[in-house]
Order: C-alpha cells, then structure tokens, then sequence
C-alpha cells in the first residue's frame, strides 16, 4: 500500500468561502424539458469551480439522467459534464443535488451553465411559464455577474445552446459552487537569526515558521484525484493511491512508484499515527 502524504507545504493553501452561485426559489418544478437549458454569467476574476448540481424537483432523486457542465462564450467545453443519476444522484443541498470534481480555474471571461435531461419525472423550473420565480443567484461579493438563459432543443451537452430567454436565472437547472481567491498571500518572514555553529561544522540548520495570509482560511485538502481520502492526524492529510502498480517486492520499487504518483515514500515514527494508518 502506497501512503502520499501531504505535510508542512499545505498549510500555506487556502480555503475561500464556498459560493453557491444558484440556489432554488421553489422545490418543485413546472416544465418537463429534455433539452438544453443554459444560464449564462461572465466573471471579471479567476474563480475554481469544485462542484456542479442539478435541480431535483421535490427533493427525491433522479429517474432520468441529467447532465451538467459549463461552456464558453465560443461553445466550448471548459468544465467537463458530469452526470446525476437514479443510482448516483448526489447530495441533496437545498433544491439541487451536487457532485464534487475535480477543481477547474476559469479566467475571468463569458461563460453558459448547460443542464440537459429534464423530464415529467424530474421537473425542470421555466420562470417563463406561470408566474415562476426565477432562481436565487449570489454574485459571490461582485465576481459574477449573471446574464440571460438561452435555450436549445438538442437533447444532449455540447455547444452553446442558441436561442434566446433575456431573463437572469430563468430556470432551476443547473448550478454550481466557486471559490475566488482574490488577495495575494503577504508572507511573514522571520527577524534575523544567528546560530553558532558545532566546531566541527561549517553550518547550521535553521528551524522556523513561516506564515502566510490572505482573504482565505488554511485548510487541509479532502481530495485528490485518484487516490482516496484516509483521513487527517497530526496535522498531515493521509490519502491512498488507487493506482498502486502491482509486483512491488522492494524499498526502491516502491519509492518509483510513489514517485511516479506525485507523492513520496515516508516512514511513520508516531506509533499513534501508525495504527490510525493500520486502522484505515
């Protein structure tokens, strides 16, 4: 078993609030629409996507399957689609369900949020039907600002969807959640230190914090594509490779392969972390 630690480098990440960028208005749908339903928005910053959702109309899974992903302002795909199922739905936050993925930085420029896949079974909202309100949208302190929801009757992701609704937010869809980190990081050095030196030495090893702040909080990461979470103890996050190449018999083999990983081999000393370890 291949163990990738994460240690002292992590704790000069950052973790920015998680911004919703649409929340429901109504827990229900009132549109059974299979086609392309897209909402537009354009960002004047570099923000990360980190999870997609999709509307679930009465708060009780998916028996369809619906697809959701992000396009540029030129059609292309930018965040790849991912999909909500009656056997994996996702999380239920809110009125939609949401999926984690892999973090993708989108500079700031135009963009179309596209879901696709609606049905009688699993109601999309149309605020251009009855009265409907239009979703809730949060612009995450100015980062965003939000435009119209085109639409399109091709009933499969790809490409921008033409055809023009002039309303913000018209439907209850899709949505997503970003985090902007917008403050450089002001590191904090130490005052100078002197150290004497052994007799017999040239030089001396040096300890010290460094410290870094910015409009973040630190955080240790929980995920790491292609390897699964183990957990955090003393202050190193623990993950293990789902990619452990097989016929490894010796230390070297096993330091290539860790390598090989992004990740290093390592011993654990702390008897307390070794069976924390052994017991996951």
């Amino acid at each position: 078993m291949i163990l990738i630690l994460l240690g002292s480098y992590v704790g000069l990440v950052a973790q920015c609030p998680h911004v919703t960028a649409y929340t429901g208005a109504s827990a229900v749908g009132n549109q059974s629409y299979n086609g392309q339903l897209g909402l537009s928005f354009s960002t004047n910053a570099n923000i990360t996507i980190d999870s997609l959702g999709a509307f679930d109309s009465g708060g009780d899974g998916f028996t369809s399957t619906i697809t959701v992903g992000i396009v540029n302002g030129a059609g292309t795909t930018v965040v790849n689609p991912i999909t909500f199922t009656s056997a994996q739905p996702g999380n239920l936050n809110g009125n939609f369900r949401m999926k984690s993925i892999v973090p993708v930085t989108l500079p700031a420029g135009n963009y179309t949020l596209v879901a696709v896949g609606f049905s009688a079974t699993d109601q999309n909202g149309n605020a251009n039907l009855g009265g409907f309100p239009t979703v809730v949208t949060n612009t995450g302190g100015g980062i965003i600002t939000f435009g119209s929801s085109p639409y399109s009757a091709t009933t499969t992701f790809g490409g921008l969807p033409a055809s023009p609704y002039a309303t913000v937010g018209g439907y209850h869809s899709g949505t997503f959640t970003f985090v902007s980190d917008l403050q450089p990081p002001v590191i904090v050095c130490p005052s100078d230190i002197t150290m004497a030196a052994d007799l017999d030495r040239c030089s001396a090893v040096v300890c010290f914090p460094v410290t870094a702040t910015d409009n973040c909080a630190p955080y240790l990461p929980v995920t790491l594509p292609n390897h699964t979470y183990i957990g955090t103890y003393n202050g190193h996050t623990y993950f293990r490779s789902n990619l452990i190449p097989a016929g490894i018999l010796s230390w070297e083999q096993a330091n290539a392969a860790s390598v090989s990983l992004g990740g290093h081999l390592l011993s654990v000393t702390d008897q307390n972390e070794q069976t924390f370890l052994n017991n996951n």
